[in-house]
């Protein structure tokens, strides 16, 4: 159950970007699936591993409902601001993806 948690935290964090994409007037969906896919796979990874571990881990941090859909949430945007960095189909003030 809370692996199905963390990935509807994710799919909430991928319908929001859409709200905010679906707005332009240059959208498609291939750049937005694009721009997302590689990030979502990378949370739904590392999301499930931190699920998976949550025995080992729970003196440190308790896994429950609210906190897997927040690591869903929060790993989304963490790991798409990372992409967004590297990638030159996002500019930023950093200039590492030029």
């Amino acid at each position: 159950m809370l692996y199905i948690t963390v990935l509807i935290g994710a799919l909430i964090y991928v319908l929001l970007e859409l709200n905010k994409a679906i707005i332009k007037p240059d959208f498609t969906v291939y750049e937005f699936l694009k721009l997302n896919m590689f990030s979502l796979s990378l949370n739904l990874i590392c999301g499930f591993a931190v699920v998976w571990v949550k025995d080992d881990i729970s003196d440190i941090y308790v896994i429950n409902k609210a906190s897997a859909l927040f690591l869903g949430l929060g790993g989304q945007a963490i790991f798409k601001k990372i992409y967004g960095i590297f990638t030159d189909k996002v500019g930023t003030a950093i200039g590492i993806n030029k």
